[in-house]
């Protein structure tokens, strides 16, 4: 397994669909902060780096991108045939999901540094403002972190059930941009009206939906547990799906 990380890592430095999707945190950096710019007047409230870096990845858009870059990355697996090269090396599927959880961390934690690393340059250079974390701001964050990861490795797995990339970047981007709390609406409609469960909201136990509602106050156990769920079972489905496939 840490050979198949090893190698991973290789062409993760080397993609470009993951530089090109790192690229682009450049902008959920850029025009927050210049319409913050236009609108700061002497009264407002001092620029935070942390405060900024968790409202932008409650917007989504850090997972969204993180997302798109990994189920391009992780497609080049069935399109140059390496899982049928590297699958019969291997004493498990285990050892292959494994990898590829450790690789969407990576990419995960990338985007949140590099996002972070811009805004303290913001701050510094042009607001004077806060760059360090309160305590309930950097447990926040590592909520938000393993929140990412969690569903990076939904996206890991329908890019392994669907071997394409349309699927994955189209539940991508659904979950991310909020459209499916529409479906979440009707969902908990339904529940509402027919079981006893009258306060139930499935948005509470997804884990963009955790995503975008997070905020640095709580002790956030819920999202916690949704996450650690997310991986599991995420991780069981993609071991039993490859153990059945024939990659051969």
């Amino acid at each position: 397994m840490k050979r198949l990380i090893s190698m991973y890592l290789y062409r993760f430095v080397r993609s470009i669909s993951i530089w090109v999707c790192l690229s682009f945190s450049f902008m959920i950096v850029l025009l927050p902060s210049l319409s913050r710019f236009i609108i700061t007047t002497p009264d407002s409230t001092p620029f935070s780096a942390a405060e900024s870096l968790l409202s932008a990845a409650s917007s989504g858009f850090p997972m969204m991108l993180c997302g798109i870059g990994l189920a391009i990355f992780f497609h080049a697996d069935e399109k140059n045939g390496y899982i049928k090269n590297i699958m019969p090396l291997l004493s498990s599927p285990a050892a292959l999901i494994g990898a590829r959880l450790v690789i969407s961390a990576v990419m995960a934690l990338a985007m949140y540094l590099l996002i972070y690393v811009q805004l303290v340059l913001v701050s510094l250079l042009i607001f004077r403002g806060y760059i360090s974390f309160t305590a309930a701001q950097f447990g926040a964050f590592w909520v938000a972190f393993l929140l990412t990861a969690a569903f990076l490795s939904l996206i890991t797995l329908l890019t392994i059930l669907s071997r394409g990339t349309s699927l994955p970047i189209v539940c991508d981007v659904i979950c991310c941009t909020g459209l499916i709390s529409l479906l979440c609406i009707l969902i908990n409609m339904l529940i509402n009206r027919f079981t006893p469960f009258h306060e139930f909201n499935l948005s509470q136990y997804i884990a963009s939906g955790c995503l975008l509602a997070l905020e640095d106050t709580g002790t956030h156990l819920r999202e916690i547990i949704v996450a650690v769920c997310y991986l599991l079972v995420t991780s069981a489905a993609g071991i039993l799906t490859l153990r059945h496939r024939d990659t051969r």
